[in-house]
């Protein structure tokens, strides 16, 4: 009688698994992706500031974006996979001063904004835990090499006047990237979400001795990126 009552119960609990054989039957696999991102600047100031008393403060700001990508995966073995990305991304920062006028002493608040639009060539390895039922969690880890198609760091501030001056950056750089996520396999398709930080290793900034640039002696780019997968 117990066995008759519980069957029924432990047959209600059972989840149809989807895509059984998605992981597995093919090698090379593709999709696309779509993703908001967050871009901000990491910045090491000018220790000897004090020279630019025209600078009272500098901090930066962050703005949100969107991605584009094509997702490329390559089954390495139950575990790994190697991933290729290329995606273009769009998204814009602030350095925001306070900028004291040498005549009247007055302090002004200047928000300059850097907008970009990246080319990204992201290579991630991603470590793949055990499928439990239609999900499944995932690390992920690697590099990114990018180029900013809206750099104006052959701009010649000369055209400028001081305040107007252009905060100049260089056109590429290179990024090391950590995070994580959890995959969906729904009835047609595998749906991922995931989270990744992304942390820029060289100096963008191209010092020309302006305003902007002379309080910065080291100016490194961040990026959180919250992306969604189709595969």
């Amino acid at each position: 009688m117990l066995l008759g009552f519980v069957s029924p119960v432990l047959a209600q609990k059972k989840t149809t698994e989807n895509l059984p054989k998605h992981d597995v039957e093919r090698r090379f696999k593709f999709g696309f992706t779509l993703a908001m991102n967050s871009i901000d600047f990491r910045v090491k100031k000018n220790p000897e500031i004090s020279q630019y008393p025209t600078v009272i403060s500098l901090d930066t700001r962050g703005h949100a974006g969107f991605l584009l990508g094509i997702l490329s995966n390559m089954r390495i073995n139950d575990w790994y996979d190697l991933r290729f990305m290329p995606a273009i991304s769009f998204g814009e920062r602030s350095l925001q001063y306070r900028i004291q006028d040498s005549i009247t002493s007055k302090i002004e608040e200047i928000d300059r904004k850097v907008e970009s639009t990246f080319l990204e060539f992201p290579v991630m390895l991603k470590y793949k835990s055990n499928r439990l039922n239609n999900m499944r969690m995932y690390m992920i880890g690697g590099v990114k090499y990018t180029i900013d198609l809206a750099s104006q760091a052959k701009v010649d501030n000369d055209n400028f006047t001081e305040l107007d001056k252009i905060i100049k950056l260089k056109q590429d750089d290179l990024y090391w990237e950590i995070g994580g996520g959890m995959d969906f396999y729904l009835q047609f398709f595998k749906f991922s979400i995931e989270i990744k930080k992304s942390f820029g290793l060289r100096n963008m900034l191209v010092q020309d001795g302006t305003t902007y640039s002379t309080p910065i002696d080291i100016l490194r780019s961040n990026m959180t990126i919250i992306s969604f997968h189709f595969q």
